[in-house]
């Protein structure tokens, strides 16, 4: 009896615990359903902030649209708050909608416009192909804050794609200027460089990248043809070589390039230490006195190289006919020193890709002449005088009609 009565006194003691227990939670149910009956626009922003971090945009862009509605409701001016603005246009820039995104963009700029809304905007215009457009809106956000490295290098990037690279550079060197251990900004900085035709700063830029750890195959490539742009073409072979091994010979640009630095290397008579090998010193190749006696079998050897490697490179490239072009007229001009007959085909095939060169006409009519050749000598010269523009060099001109009327005698006499 005891024992049954020490239960029910325990119980009674408990019972006003319970009861406050419930009473708060039933509160707090109450307080849920009342919050779900009247959302605010917090409620519904911070539903499509979570919902976007988990990446449902489908239903993180209901949410934020909610908000946006409610928020505009209780304005007096019908304006809606950055903060949802901001969130609802990036929410609807990864759904692919630029054009509301652009439109909610536009409600945020005023004079605290933050460098991050610019370039949403104009990554907007760049997805509508207005290009124009995006450029000048990132401009906007680089002027704002030249610090937003990711609105930097995509600027920079257009700038130099479409032939500014002088503009890139001086909103790089804005940043250099604030920062100079971006090696990602450095990168840029030393490509816009060798685009503007900087090559010595370029190769200064590429060489402090190589010299911090950055030594691959783009930085290989552009410093080697940095240096293939400033004449020093032993340097540029060296780098051009790494970057063709260590894109195992795939890359037909950096390939081709490779190609053209072998053959410039014997047409400015150059011989030089390659770290595989060593080669000798500065040669001049009218100089018959050489002491090794094996230089100009490694000329030749490098030479024939360099042509393979270009006919390998074009083999592997679908190359424009400008590029096709230039590449078979770096060959021309190593064999037209003196082997005319290999120039020949070679002058054919680059006039074939481009047939409006005039100066090709002339050089491939001086190859005829030396090999005796007057009927086909006699034809390129009456192509290069047809091809010829009114900036043509008078005396070439001259000198080519005078081989006409020659070439006609000589034939005339021989009766062909």
């Amino acid at each position: 009896m005891k024992q049954i009565l020490y239960i029910l006194f325990i119980l009674l003691l408990l019972l006003p615990v319970r009861l406050f227990s419930a009473t708060a939670i039933a509160g707090t149910e109450t307080d849920s359903v009342q919050s779900a009956d009247n959302p605010t626009w917090k409620t519904y922003y911070r539903q499509g902030l979570n919902y976007r971090e988990h990446g449902n945009s489908f239903r993180a862009l209901q949410q934020l649209v909610l908000a946006d509605s409610l928020y505009r409701a209780q304005n007096a001016e019908g304006r809606s708050d950055d903060t949802i603005l901001r969130e609802l246009a990036k929410c609807y820039f990864v759904r692919g909608k630029y054009q509301q995104c652009i439109s909610l963009c536009h409600e945020l700029m005023h004079a605290d416009t933050l460098s991050d809304d610019l370039f949403l905007l104009a990554r907007c215009y760049e997805k509508t192909e207005q290009d124009v457009e995006a450029i000048r809106y990132q401009m906007m956000a680089a002027q704002k804050d030249i610090e937003n490295v990711n609105n930097l290098l995509s600027l920079t990037k257009k700038l130099v794609d479409t032939d500014h690279p002088s503009d890139a550079l001086e909103i790089l060197n804005r940043y250099y200027a604030i920062d100079s251990a971006n090696n990602v900004v450095n990168a840029a900085r030393a490509y816009a460089l060798h685009k503007a035709g900087k090559y010595q700063q370029a190769i200064e830029a590429y060489e402090k990248l190589r010299s911090e750890g950055d030594s691959t195959a783009t930085t290989n490539f552009y410093l080697g043809l940095s240096y293939l742009r400033f004449h020093d073409v032993p340097s540029a072979y060296d780098y051009l070589q790494l970057a063709v091994d260590q894109t195992q010979r795939n890359n037909p640009n950096i390939l081709s390039r490779l190609g053209v630095a072998e053959l410039q290397l014997a047409l400015g008579n150059i011989y030089f230490t390659n770290p595989k090998k060593d080669w000798g010193l500065v040669y001049d190749v009218n100089n018959d006195s050489t002491t090794h006696s094996n230089l100009m079998q490694l000329l030749a050897d490098i030479n024939q190289q360099g042509i393979a490697d270009i006919e390998e490179a074009i083999g592997k490239m679908q190359p424009n006919q400008e590029t096709l072009f230039i590449l078979y007229n770096s060959i021309c001009n190593f064999y037209a020193l003196n082997r005319a007959a290999n120039a020949i085909p070679y002058y054919q095939k680059a006039l074939k890709a481009s047939p409006s060169h005039a100066n090709v006409y002339y050089q491939l009519a001086y190859c005829y002449h030396k090999l005796k050749d007057y009927r086909n000598e006699m034809k390129s010269y009456e192509q290069y005088v047809q091809v010829a523009g009114s900036d043509e060099d008078p005396n070439a001109l001259e000198y080519a009609r005078e081989r006409i009327e020659e070439c006609r005698k000589v034939l005339f006499m021989k009766q062909e």
